[in-house]
């Protein structure tokens, strides 16, 4: 019996370690106002040091009180109090596509000088999620 819980606590530490292995890729969020993009992963903002960094988009829906839906999608991204980046578009397909993101997507916006945005990207892939501070260096 006492062999058996040896081997028990060995397999779970053992276990444990393997399941904390892969690949991890963090992304800090980075913002090129020359280029007008910001890119970097929410995981790595959301977990940074830097009480500042963030990264993010979302979708505002309203009833116009007619029977129609006024849509709009937004993305922001910050990497300092004063530096924090804006976008909004109404195009429906760019609305659409911000129900792609998800806690640990990788995420990129380009905006237009009048702060409409007019590209989205996510990535979603595992070597986003990290499991401790270590994976942020």
């Amino acid at each position: 019996m006492k062999l058996l819980k040896i081997v028990t606590i060995a397999s779970v530490f053992f276990f444990q370690s393997l399941a904390m292995a892969g690949l991890t890729q963090p992304a800090p969020v980075t913002i090129d106002l020359e280029n007008l993009v910001a890119t970097g992963d929410m995981v790595t903002a959301r977990h940074s040091d830097n009480e500042f960094e963030f990264i993010g988009c979302g979708t505002r829906n309203s009833d116009t009180g007619s029977g129609d839906i006024f849509s709009f999608a937004f993305c922001q991204a910050s990497v300092a109090e004063d530096s924090t980046v804006i976008c909004t578009t109404f195009n429906p397909e760019l609305v659409a596509k911000v129900s792609d993101i998800n806690d640990s997507s990788f995420v990129s916006f380009r905006w237009n000088e009048d702060g409409e945005c007019v590209s989205l990207g996510f990535s979603t892939q595992s070597f986003y999620m990290f499991m401790s501070k270590k994976d942020l260096k």
